[in-house]
C-alpha cells in the first residue's frame, strides 16, 4: 500500500499531533515518518501504514493512494448478484 503523505501531514497537523508524538506512537522513527509524509517512501511495510492509521484514528484508505468503493457516506455497495448463467 502506498501512503498519501499530504494526507498523513493533513490529518496529523488536524489533530495537533507533532512528528515526535507521533513517532512516540506508532514507536517508528521521526526521520522516517517525515520521508513518509513528503512521498520520499512508496513502498513502506503495510504494518507501518497500519500503526500510522491507528494512532490517527482514520481508515487506512484515508491515507493511502489506495481507495476502497463506497457512496458519498462512506458505506460499501452491496455485493453484485451472480449473474443467472441461462
Amino acid at each position: 500500500m502506498r501512503p498519501n503523505g499530504p494526507a498523513i501531514r493533513a490529518i496529523r497537523k488536524a489533530q495537533n499531533l507533532s512528528l515526535r508524538g507521533l513517532q512516540q506512537q506508532t514507536g517508528l522513527n521521526r526521520g522516517y515518518l517525515s520521508r513518509m509524509e513528503r512521498g520520499l517512501i512508496r513502498q513502506p511495510a503495510d504494518d507501518q501504514v497500519r500503526k500510522v492509521a491507528d494512532v490517527l484514528a482514520v481508515p487506512i484508505a484515508a491515507i493511502t493512494h489506495e481507495e476502497t468503493p463506497s457512496d458519498q457516506n462512506g458505506h460499501s455497495p452491496p455485493p453484485h448478484p451472480a449473474e443467472d448463467p441461462n
